[in-house]
């Protein structure tokens, strides 16, 4: 933007308002900010600074400063370039306005005017437009914009483009994406009449500084999860509810918020709060215990589960293989103790009739037995103890 011609020692006034890159609204910088002045085509700035907010209780985003052009370093009949740098949301921008010293037109003498209205318009419009030219092409939802366009990639990313003269005049739309290899605008919404090479375009900001970029999820992401709890503490506001976690919440209460929770307003399908839901409010003791006996066994069958040793069981295959080595604590006229004695070792004492059974090592002892002994040590009677 042009800010006009000013006289050595003049105080240079100028603002600046911040916004989102992804939403366009106004939102406060991160920081102040900063400026520089070049002069000419110089590469290294005369004059630095950083603005202050003004008004910081009743505005959003609105900086302000002041330079004095102090004759030793504006001089007259050179041009500046003011350049001002601002960071929102861990997105950088920057703006940019030039002024003259003293130029030969000199913008503080009101001089006759000698352009007509439309001239003038067409100056304002082109001093406020980021880019114009003639379409190059268009779709229902796209427009080409001339050689001249930005080159960087989605610059006019959030601005209108506005049809002024030509088919499809008078219209009106936002740009969603902007394509710089092809030069392509993509718009929203579609166009009622496409415009044609014919068509004479502006391209106007829509509030945001040019040239940002929107965040990436994954710094959304860590700006969320770094963000100070003691900023977010409004009553009933999730802010709160973490910090209160945090900072002094129990994991009995934060268990008993969790089972109290009604499961009516956790409905979305596919989560727990669905399941639980539908867990809790239809199937009754009866009917689960129908299911499960009505299941069909072939569907059970994982090595070493219930399901695969009930499935031999029924055929009677389960039983005769299953192998009772590891089994401990059992009682001592049990089925298990009993079966021992036709596949363990036994000891029969000829002398005192003590019959000791073993266990699966064939030396711990697993039960024993008085056995009265007839003629020739026959054994008449096994009396297990």
């Amino acid at each position: 933007m042009y800010l006009g011609s000013w006289k050595p020692d003049d105080f240079l006034r100028f603002s600046a308002v911040t916004h989102r890159a992804d939403t366009g609204a106004k939102a406060d910088a991160d920081s102040l900010p900063a400026w520089e002045i070049y002069e000419n085509l110089t590469g290294t700035p005369v004059d630095t600074g950083t603005m202050a907010k003004l008004n910081d209780a009743g505005t959003i985003g609105f900086y302000i400063d002041e330079v004095e052009l102090v004759s030793a370093t504006y001089e007259k009949g050179k041009s500046y370039t003011l350049l001002i740098e601002a960071t929102v949301n861990a997105v950088d921008a920057q703006i940019e306005h030039f002024f003259q010293i003293e130029a030969e037109v000199d913008a503080n003498t009101i001089s006759a005017m000698t352009s007509s209205a439309a001239d003038m318009a067409n100056e304002v419009l082109e001093a406020l437009a980021l880019a114009t030219g003639t379409a190059a092409a268009a779709t229902a939802s796209t427009i080409t914009l001339d050689g001249a366009a930005s080159a960087l990639a989605d610059y006019y990313n959030g601005s209108w483009v506005w049809i002024r003269s030509g088919t499809g005049a008078g219209q009106s739309r936002l740009i969603d994406d902007y394509a710089v290899t092809t030069k392509v605008a993509t718009v929203s919404p579609n166009w009622i009449t496409n415009p044609s090479t014919d068509s004479v375009f502006y391209v106007f900001p829509n509030g945001n500084v040019q040239g940002g970029s929107a965040p990436t999820a994954a710094a959304v992401a860590d700006a969320v999860w770094d963000e100070l709890t003691g900023d977010h503490v409004a009553v009933g506001s999730t802010g709160e509810a973490i910090a209160a976690a945090g900072s002094g919440a129990s994991a009995s209460n934060i268990a008993d918020a969790v089972w109290d929770e009604l499961t009516s307003e956790h409905v979305t399908t596919g989560t727990m709060g669905e399941a639980m839901g539908n867990a809790g409010s239809a199937a009754s003791a009866a009917s689960i215990a129908d299911a499960v006996w009505d299941e069909v066994m072939s569907g059970h069958v994982a090595a070493g589960s219930g399901g695969a040793f009930l499935a031999d069981a029924s055929t009677g295959e389960g039983l005769l293989k299953l192998d009772l080595s590891t089994v401990t604590g059992e009682a001592d006229r049990s089925v298990f103790n009993a079966i021992r004695v036709l596949r363990n070792r036994v000891v029969v004492n000829k002398n005192t009739g003590l019959v000791t059974v073993y266990k699966e090592d064939d030396t711990t002892t697993a039960w024993t037995a008085n056995a009265t002994l007839e003629e020739r040590n026959a054994i008449s009677e096994i009396d297990p103890t």
